[in-house]
This record gives structure tokens, C-alpha cells and sequence, in this order.
């Protein structure tokens, strides 16, 4: 995957003689990851040198991560976060976490904007023991005991590694919301803001599978995501008696 991430940043950068040597510098040290025991270290570095390429031509100093989103599996660099845009480009199988937790008996949500060349989504929540795997980027929302996602693309409903039928489908341009109602204990979704069948629950679990914090996190393999948690602008559809999951954090960051 270090190739696929080479030719991202050749591309963004260009070819020009002054990013040459950083590029070289990048490739030995994502050639090196996952051989050696220092491997977070390695993938610090390696997101740091791709940063400042891709700041040489006027890409947002924070590509690898904002302040509330995280890529949490995987490898950060193939999957860089612009928080101006609220956008996420997948470059690779990462996912990405919303670092507050959802607060205990709230009922919230948050949107994700399904954009060109998205595939394989996982969209949904995780607890706070979803395992976080630096060098494996294959785990994604849905695939263990301690997630849970929707997928429109494949359909599927995804749990602990197995997959149950969805009858949405998605399409480039949608608006997907993903709420987490911790009264009723239930997971729920929207296709641009519409909650009727074969949206609305996804799932269901009672208080045991939660006791542990619950946090909204999604991942593709490809293609861009633009996410909103109502942090800082409204959310383009609302829900009666849910808040923007943004909202409801404040009181307790």
C-alpha cells in the first residue's frame, strides 16, 4: 500500500526536483513499517514528511488528523483528513473515530456525505475497546464483537464480522445519517434524512453490549467522505429528539 500512497503524493506535489528527496525518504521509511518493533514511530515520521509535501503546495498543514477525527486503524497517511473541508479521503481501508464518546443516555447523530469513488463504506459506531491496529488496516466499523456498521453499498447490516441484509442502497451525493439512541439502545440511519424502511434501526442491544463508551466511526476503501457532526455548522437534516452528536458532547469535553 507505501506505493499507493507514493504515487497520492507525486501527484499532488508533482515531480519537481525539491520534494524528490523527501518522496525517497518516505518510500524507505513505509518500505520499513511493519518489519521493524518501532513501527508507530516509523508511521509518525512517514506522516509527517508527507505532510510537508503535501504542505509545499498549499494542502492544509493538519492532513493526517483534526482535533475530533482520528484515523484510528490503520495507517494515517492513506487516509489524510482535512478539517477545513471536513472531508476524508480513503486511500486505503481506514477507519476513522470521533474521538468523544457518545455521553451516556443521550440520543444523537451525525451525518456523512457520500462522495464520487466511495467503496466498500462501513459507516456506524464502535466502543471503546474497538482494537486499534496501526499496521493491520483491515479492521473495519462492524468487523468484531465491538462495532457496529451499515453498509448501502453491499447492503449489509455489519456485526462482529458477520453481515445481515440492509435494503438501502447508496448512491454518490447522499446524505447518510447515523444515530445512536442510548435510552432505547439502538442504532439508527437515514438516507437524506428519510428514517422509513429500509432505514431506521439497524440494530439492536441491551445495556451489557454498551457499557463500555460508544463512539461514531466510519471507513471506506476509496473515494471521499465529507463528515459533520454539528459541531460548528447545523446539520443538513434533523432528527426530533436527537441532538448533533457535536452538541451534546460539550458538556463534557
Amino acid at each position: 500500500a507505501h506505493e499507493e500512497s507514493l504515487r497520492i503524493t507525486r501527484t499532488i506535489c508533482g515531480d519537481d526536483l525539491k520534494v524528490a528527496a523527501m518522496l525517497d525518504q518516505l518510500s524507505l521509511l513505509c518500505a520499513r513499517v511493519g518489519n521493524e518493533a518501532d513501527a508507530d514511530a516509523k508511521f509518525a515520521e512517514a506522516s509527517n514528511i508527507q505532510r510537508q509535501l503535501l504542505g509545499l503546495n498549499g494542502a492544509p498543514e493538519n492532513v493526517v488528523g483534526d482535533i475530533s477525527l482520528q484515523v484510528f486503524v490503520g495507517k494515517p497517511f492513506l487516509s489524510p483528513i482535512d478539517p477545513a473541508l471536513k472531508l476524508v479521503n480513503f486511500y486505503a481501508f481506514n477507519t476513522v473515530r470521533y474521538r468523544h464518546p457518545c455521553p451516556p443516555h443521550s440520543k444523537t447523530y451525525y451525518e456523512l456525505h457520500v462522495l464520487e469513488g466511495v467503496r466498500y463504506p462501513q459507516f456506524g459506531f464502535v466502543t471503546s475497546e474497538f482494537e486499534s491496529h496501526k499496521i493491520s488496516p483491515n479492521l473495519g466499523v462492524g468487523d468484531d464483537g465491538e462495532s457496529w456498521g451499515v453498509d448501502g453499498q453491499r447492503n449489509s447490516v455489519w456485526h462482529n464480522g458477520g453481515q445481515e441484509r440492509y435494503g438501502g442502497t447508496w448512491q454518490a451525493g447522499d446524505i447518510i445519517g447515523l444515530a445512536c439512541d442510548l435510552e432505547s439502545m439502538q442504532l439508527l440511519v437515514s438516507v437524506n434524512g428519510d428514517r422509513s424502511a429500509p432505514n431506521g434501526v439497524f440494530f439492536k442491544f441491551d445495556q451489557r453490549a454498551v457499557h463500555r463508551s460508544l463512539h461514531a466511526a466510519f471507513v471506506a476503501s476509496s473515494g471521499s467522505v465529507k463528515f459533520n457532526f454539528g459541531e460548528d455548522q447545523p446539520l443538513t437534516y434533523s432528527w426530533d429528539g436527537f441532538l448533533p452528536l457535536g452538541v451534546a458532547v460539550r458538556p463534557f469535553v
